[in-house]
């Protein structure tokens, strides 16, 4: 694994993180919309509470798997912020900080920095031959 991809993973299980959450609301909103009686006579077809059941089940599976994730990104995140810290260059600390911890792109980070992108780009290139997995 290169440095680049180490720093890389907080913002890769960010990402699946935020694509579980959003089909977790999908399935939520799903199971709303089924429709079934409770009035104890039997119905001509079990289809919706089965699939009630089957959509309570990978609900359960998400909010499981979005759980651990949670807790992933976390041990992630300090991991990374600890490889950042131990850095000796305020600069490269706040390059690496902004991109792989705030997510940001290199626009924006170059207007907080006031650096052109050429400098920026060399400074990033250096701050992650100095990372230490």
């Amino acid at each position: 694994m290169t440095n680049k991809e180490y720093m890389e993973r907080a913002f890769i299980i960010s990402n699946r993180l935020k694509a579980r959450r959003q089909r977790l609301e999908y399935l939520k909103s799903k199971v709303g919309t089924i429709k079934h009686d409770l009035d104890g006579m039997p119905k001509s077809s079990p289809f919706s509470i089965s699939q009630m059941e089957e959509l309570t089940v990978r609900i359960l599976d998400l909010e499981s798997a979005i759980e651990q994730d949670e807790k992933t990104l976390a041990s992630v995140r300090a991991e990374i912020s600890a490889a950042i810290n131990s850095l000796n260059n305020e600069n490269l600390i706040s390059i690496l900080q902004m991109r792989y911890l705030d997510y940001m792109r290199w626009e924006d980070i170059m207007a907080s920095l006031d650096f052109c992108r050429s400098y920026l780009y060399e400074l990033h290139g250096r701050a992650l031959r100095m990372i230490k997995q």
